[in-house]
C-alpha cells in the first residue's frame, strides 16, 4: 500500500523474484525457473515454510521437452515452427502460474481465504496441467497441431488471482477420508479433458465412461456433476447428440443440488450449445439459456463469453439472425481485457460474428472479421490446424455470395481435407463441409459430384441416427436442387415435397430454409407446368423471408430472380415482367455490393428477354 514500501524498478523487482525461486536445501523437492522451462511444466517453492507453498513438487517421471517432441511427432519430419507454437502456448501458462504462486506465497497464510483458495486454485491448474502434460507424452503420433489444441485448453493462472470470485464458486469440500480419492478421481478426469481437446474421442469416451462408475460409488456430488460434464462434452464431440444432453442434464440435476453453482452454469452452457447449435432445438436452448444465466448470476463464470457465444449459434440455427447478431457481439464485448492473450477464443468469436453477418448480406463487416479471424489463427496455429477449416469454410461461403465460385471451391475442398483428417470419415461436421462444397460444385455446374457430396453428408447423418436432424433434411433439399438443375424434375419434386413437410413439422412456418426451398420448389412447378402453385410458393417464400430478413432485403430479390427465369422459360413474360419490376421497387437502397448486382441482372430482362 505504501509506495515507500515498493521495488524501485522492475529489474528489482524480478530480482526479488528470482531469488524467491532459487532452489533450496532440499533441491530434490525444489526447481528453479530455468528447470521448469526444461520439463516443460513444474511446480515452483516460493518459500521454505509449511503453509502449502512447499508441497508444489515438479511433475513426477515427466517428460522433457525434446522427448514429448519426439513423441507426438512420430515418424513425422521436424518442424521446429510447429514446436515453437507448442513451446509458446506451454509457456503461456507456465510463466503466469510460477507469478501467480509466487504472489500468494509472499501473502501469507495470515491472509487466510485470500490466501487459501487463490493457492488451491493454482494447485489445481497444475494438476490439469500435469495430466496434459501426461496425455501429450503417451500419445505416439499425436501431431503438433493436436498437441496444440490439448495446450490450448491449459487453464487461465489469472482466474485464481480473482479473490471475490473464488469465493461465489466455492463448494463444500468432501469429507477428509474422501479427500485423496477426490483429487485422484479429478486427476483422471483431467486426462480425460485433455483426450477430448486432442481429438482422442474414443479414448476419452472410454476413459470418461469407467470413471463414471468409481465417481458415483464415491457419492460426492459436485465431483459426479463433473464427470458427467465431462462425459457429456466427449459424447457431444463423437456426435451422440442425443445422449449428450441425457447426460448433461443429469449431471446439472446433481451439480444444483449439491449447489455446485460454478458447475451448473457450465452444464446449463453446454446444453445450449448441444441443443441449440448442433441440434436446432431453440426452445430448449432458450431454457438452458436461462439456467445458465441464473447459476452464472450466482456463481459467475471463467468466460463470460460462453453463454452468449453458444446462446448465438442456436440462433443462427433457428434461423434468428439478428439476435444471432446481437448475441454474438456481446460474447466478442465480453472477452475481458486483463485476460490470457486468447487467440483460440478471439479467434471463434470473430469468425462466428462474421459468418452471422453474411447470412445478413453485411458483406463488408462479414469480410473484415473473418479476415481477422484467419490472421488471427494462422499466425498463431498454422495453416492445417481444425480452426482453419472453420474460418476458410466461411470465407468460401463469403465467396459464393460475391459469386466468386472458383475461389470458394478451393477453400472448401481444403476444409473438407482438414476435417476428414481431424474427425474421420463420418463425423456430422464432416457432412455439413460436405455440403458445403456441394453447393459450389452445383454453382459451378459439377452436378455430378454435387449431387455425390450431398448423398454422401445425408449418410453421414443417417448413419448418425440424425435422419429427422434439419441438418440431414437440407442434404435431401440439395439433392432435390441438384436434380431440378439437371431437368431431373419429378425427383427434384418429389424432393422438395419431403423437405417441406419436414421443415413445417419441426421448425415451423417462417424457418428461413423453408424460404429457400418453397422458392426451389416455385421454379421446379413452374417449369413443369403448374405455374399457380409455383407462384403460391413463391409468395409463401417471400412473407417468410420478408418476416425473416425485411421487406427490402436482397435475399427476397434473389429469390424472385430464380422465378422470373422460370416464367420466362414457360412463356409468362408478363408475370415475369411484373415481378423484375416490383423485386426492383423494393430493393433498399443501399451499399450492399448484393443488392448493386441484383440489380444489374434484374434491370436489363424486360429489354433483353421480351419483344
Amino acid at each position: 500500500p505504501r509506495a515507500a514500501d515498493r521495488h524501485a524498478d522492475m529489474d528489482a523487482l524480478l530480482a526479488a523474484l528470482g531469488e524467491a525461486l532459487r532452489p533450496r536445501a532440499r533441491t530434490g523437492t525444489w526447481i528453479a525457473a530455468a528447470a521448469i522451462a526444461a520439463l516443460g511444466i513444474g511446480g515452483v517453492a516460493a518459500r521454505d515454510d509449511d503453509h502449502g507453498c512447499s508441497d508444489a513438487p515438479p511433475l513426477q517421471g515427466a517428460a522433457s521437452r525434446e522427448t514429448v517432441a519426439a513423441s507426438i511427432l512420430g515418424d513425422a519430419p521436424r518442424d521446429d515452427a510447429e514446436l515453437a507454437r507448442l513451446w509458446q502456448r506451454l509457456d503461456g501458462f507456465v510463466e503466469p502460474w510460477m507469478a501467480a504462486r509466487a504472489a500468494v506465497c509472499e501473502l501469507g497464510p495470515d491472509h487466510g481465504v485470500a490466501f487459501d483458495r487463490p493457492l488451491a486454485c493454482l494447485e489445481q491448474q497444475r494438476r490439469d496441467a500435469e495430466a496434459a502434460w501426461a496425455v501429450l507424452a503417451g500419445q505416439p503420433g499425436l501431431g503438433t497441431t493436436r498437441a496444440l489444441a490439448v495446450l490450448e485448453r491449459l487453464p487461465d493462472p489469472s482466474v485464481c488471482s480473482d479473490t471475490a470470485s473464488l469465493a461465489a464458486a466455492a463448494i463444500s469440500p468432501p469429507p477428509p477420508a474422501q479427500a485423496e480419492a477426490v483429487a485422484a478421481l479429478r486427476d483422471r478426469l483431467a486426462e480425460v479433458f485433455a483426450l477430448d481437446g486432442a481429438g482422442e474421442h474414443e479414448q476419452a469416451l472410454a476413459r470418461a465412461q469407467a470413471l463414471l462408475p468409481e465417481v458415483e460409488a464415491l457419492g460426492y456430488a459436485p465431483l459426479l456433476a463433473e464427470a458427467l460434464l465431462h462425459l457429456g462434452a466427449v459424447q457431444t464431440a463423437a456426435g451422440d447428440y442425443a445422449l449428450a444432453v441425457a447426460t448433461l442434464e443429469r449431471g446439472h440435476a446433481e451439480a444444483v443440488a449439491s449447489r455446485h453453482d460454478r458447475m451448473a452454469g457450465r452444464i446449463a452452457s453446454e446444453l445450449v450449445f448441444v441443443e441449440g447449435e448442433r441440434r436446432g432445438r431453440l426452445p430448449e436452448a432458450l431454457a438452458w439459456a436461462q439456467h445458465a444465466a441464473a447459476a452464472i448470476d450466482r456463481a459467475g463464470t471463467d468466460d463470460p463469453s460462453r453463454l452468449p457465444s453458444v446462446l448465438s449459434g442456436a440462433y443462427v440455427g433457428a434461423g434468428r439472425l439478428l439476435q444471432a447478431r446481437q448475441s454474438a457481439q456481446q460474447a466478442l464485448a465480453a472477452l475481458l481485457p486483463a485476460r490470457r492473450a486468447d487467440p483460440a477464443r478471439h479467434g471463434m468469436l470473430l469468425n462466428n460474428l462474421g459468418d452471422i453477418e453474411r447470412q445478413l448480406g453485411e458483406l463488408p463487416a462479414a469480410r473484415e472479421h473473418l479476415d481477422q479471424a484467419l490472421r488471427l489463427w494462422e499466425q498463431a496455429y498454422g495453416p492445417d490446424h481444425p480452426f482453419m477449416a472453420m474460418v476458410l469454410n466461411n470465407l468460401g461461403a463469403l465467396d459464393l455470395v460475391t459469386g466468386d465460385t472458383v475461389a470458394a471451391e478451393a477453400k472448401l475442398r481444403r476444409v473438407v481435407e482438414i476435417r476428414e483428417r481431424a474427425l474421420g470419415p463420418a463425423h456430422p461436421m464432416l457432412a455439413t463441409s460436405l455440403a458445403n462444397l456441394a453447393v459450389c460444385q452445383r454453382r459451378n455446374r459439377d452436378l455430378v459430384a454435387a449431387r455425390a457430396s450431398f448423398v454422401r453428408a445425408r449418410d453421414i447423418l443417417r448413419e448418425r441416427g440424425m435422419g429427422d436432424d434439419p441438418k440431414a433434411v437440407a442434404m435431401i433439399a440439395g439433392i432435390a436442387t441438384v436434380d431440378a438443375q439437371a431437368g431431373e424434375l419429378a425427383a427434384a419434386l418429389r424432393g422438395f415435397d419431403e423437405v417441406v413437410v419436414a421443415y413445417e413439422a419441426s421448425q415451423g412456418e417462417l424457418y428461413p430454409d423453408l424460404a429457400r426451398v418453397l422458392v426451389n420448389r416455385a421454379d421446379a412447378r413452374i417449369r413443369t407446368g403448374a405455374i399457380e402453385a409455383g407462384l403460391a410458393d413463391a409468395a409463401r417464400s417471400d412473407a417468410i423471408a420478408a418476416e425473416v430478413w425485411g421487406a427490402g432485403h436482397a435475399k427476397l430479390a434473389q429469390n424472385r430472380l430464380l422465378v422470373v427465369h422460370a416464367l420466362d422459360e414457360v412463356g409468362e413474360h408478363e408475370r415475369a415482367q411484373a415481378l423484375v419490376e416490383r423485386a426492383l421497387a423494393e430493393l433498399d437502397d443501399t451499399a450492399d455490393p448484393m443488392v448493386a448486382k441484383l440489380e444489374a441482372e434484374l434491370r436489363p430482362l424486360p429489354a433483353q428477354v421480351w419483344p
